[in-house]
C-alpha cells in the first residue's frame, strides 16, 4: 500500500471518531472533548483540499483514491451541513420558508443529482461529445446530493423544521 492508500484508509477509518464526536456533541460538555471534534474537522477539510489540489494535478487519478475522497467529501459534508442545521440553519430555514422547507430539499437534491448523472455519462466511451470540465467532478456532484437526500432525512426525522409553539 502506497502513501495516498494509507491516507485514504486512515481519513476513512477516521470518519468513525469524526461521526462519534458529532452524535455526542450535546452531551461533550468538556471543551477539550469539543475542541478536539472541531480540529478534527478543520484537519479533514484540509485533507479533503489536498484531495482536490492531487487530482487537479494529476493526469489520471487511481479508482482507489477516488472512491476513498468521493466517501470522505461526502460524510464530511454530511457532517459540515448538520452542524450548520444544529447550529441555527434549520431554524432560520423554517422562518423563511415555513415547515415545508425541507420537502423542497428534493428539488436540490434531484437537480445535483440530474448534473452529476449527466457529467459521469459525459465520460462514457461511447458518448461523442464530451463535456469540458474534468472527469472526477460528477461522483463528487453525485456524492453532494446523496448529502443533501441524507440531511432531509435527518431534519424530518429529528423534527429540525418544525415550528416552535408556545
Amino acid at each position: 500500500m502506497n502513501e495516498w492508500e494509507k491516507g485514504i484508509v486512515f481519513a476513512i477509518g477516521n470518519l468513525a471518531p469524526l461521526f462519534t464526536f458529532h452524535l455526542l456533541r450535546d452531551s461533550l460538555s468538556s471543551g477539550v472533548i469539543r475542541a478536539s471534534y472541531y480540529f478534527l474537522m478543520a484537519i479533514y477539510f484540509m485533507l479533503l483540499f489536498t484531495f482536490f489540489i492531487y487530482f487537479v494535478a494529476s493526469i489520471k487519478i487511481r479508482f482507489f483514491y477516488l472512491v476513498g475522497a468521493t466517501f470522505v467529501y461526502g460524510a464530511f459534508l454530511f457532517l459540515v451541513l448538520s452542524e450548520m442545521m444544529i447550529s441555527g440553519l434549520a431554524s432560520t430555514l423554517t422562518r423563511w420558508r415555513g415547515e415545508v422547507w425541507v420537502k423542497e430539499l428534493d428539488y436540490v437534491y434531484l437537480l445535483l443529482g440530474a448534473c452529476g448523472l449527466a457529467l459521469s455519462i459525459s465520460r462514457l466511451d461511447i458518448v461523442s461529445e464530451k463535456l469540458a470540465f474534468p472527469e472526477y467532478i460528477g461522483p463528487f456532484v453525485l456524492a453532494t446530493a446523496l448529502a443533501i437526500r441524507a440531511i432531509k432525512t435527518r431534519v424530518e426525522i429529528n423534527g429540525w423544521n418544525k415550528l416552535i409553539r408556545g
